[in-house]
C-alpha cells in the first residue's frame, strides 16, 4: 500500500512539475525541485516563453528505483519561436524523497532528442537551395490526319 501511494504522489509531483513549467509558472514548479537542484531548474527553462515554446509535455515512464529514489522519462514537443520546426527532446528526471518527506526533483538530464531545449547550443539547419520542382513538359506538334 506505501508503495502505490509513494508511485501515485511521485506521479502527482512529476505531472504539476512540468506542466507548471510548460505554461509559464516556473516558480509552481519549482516548489517541486530539491533546494541545491532549483537555481539549475529556473535557470534551464529560462528561455521558455521567449525563444522556445513548449507545445507538449508526456510522462512515458516511471520507474521507483526504492523508496527514496524514482526515474520519471519526459517527452517535451517543442518549437523554437523564429522557425517553425517542431522537434523532440526526451528528458530523464532523478527524483528522490529524502526520509519520505515528499517527492522532489534533485537532477535531470537529455536522454534523447533534439539539442536546444534548456538552452544547449545547437546548430540550426541552414536552408537547402532547391533545384527546378516543375515537370518538364513537351509541346505537340500539329496532328496529321
Amino acid at each position: 500500500m506505501l508503495h502505490q501511494n509513494s508511485s501515485a504522489r511521485l506521479m502527482d509531483a512529476a505531472q504539476e512539475l512540468n506542466l507548471s513549467a510548460r505554461f509559464g509558472n516556473v516558480d509552481i514548479a519549482a516548489q517541486h525541485t530539491s533546494d541545491a537542484a532549483r537555481p539549475t531548474f529556473i535557470a534551464r527553462r529560462q528561455s521558455w516563453g521567449n525563444d522556445i515554446r513548449v507545445v507538449d509535455v508526456n510522462l512515458s515512464s516511471m520507474n521507483l528505483v526504492d523508496d527514496e529514489h524514482a526515474e520519471v522519462r519526459v517527452l517535451y514537443s517543442w518549437t523554437r519561436m523564429d522557425e517553425g520546426v517542431l522537434r523532440a527532446t526526451t528528458v530523464t528526471q532523478y527524483w528522490g524523497n529524502p526520509k519520505l518527506g515528499g517527492w522532489r526533483l534533485e537532477r535531470e538530464q537529455r536522454f534523447a532528442g533534439d539539442l536546444g531545449l534548456f538552452g544547449e547550443r545547437a546548430t540550426k539547419p541552414e536552408p537547402q537551395a532547391r533545384g527546378d520542382v516543375h515537370f518538364a513538359t513537351r509541346s505537340l506538334g500539329a496532328v496529321n490526319p
